[in-house]
């Protein structure tokens, strides 16, 4: 779960998304849109805070391209 992940990490997830893939297999991907990155307090956490980075959609398909992945699909 990216969105959980600091922003500096990402895109070393994302390659080791691509290395454990078989040829021909999908990735699916899912997080918040927006900017930046917070700890945010939810109710679906109990009240707890939980952390989240927010991307845009060009933004995780340049990532995803950038570490060798073929993206064939897109959507906010």
């Amino acid at each position: 779960m990216i969105l959980h992940l600091k922003r500096k990490d990402v895109p070393k997830a994302i390659k080791n998304f691509y290395k454990v893939l078989k040829p021909g297999g999908c990735l699916y991907l899912c997080v918040k849109k927006g900017k930046g990155e917070a700890y945010v307090r939810e109710k679906l956490s109990g009240g707890h805070e939980r952390f989240y980075t927010y991307f845009n959609k060009k933004e995780l398909v340049d990532l995803c391209k950038k570490q060798g992945l073929k993206v064939t699909h897109s959507k906010i």
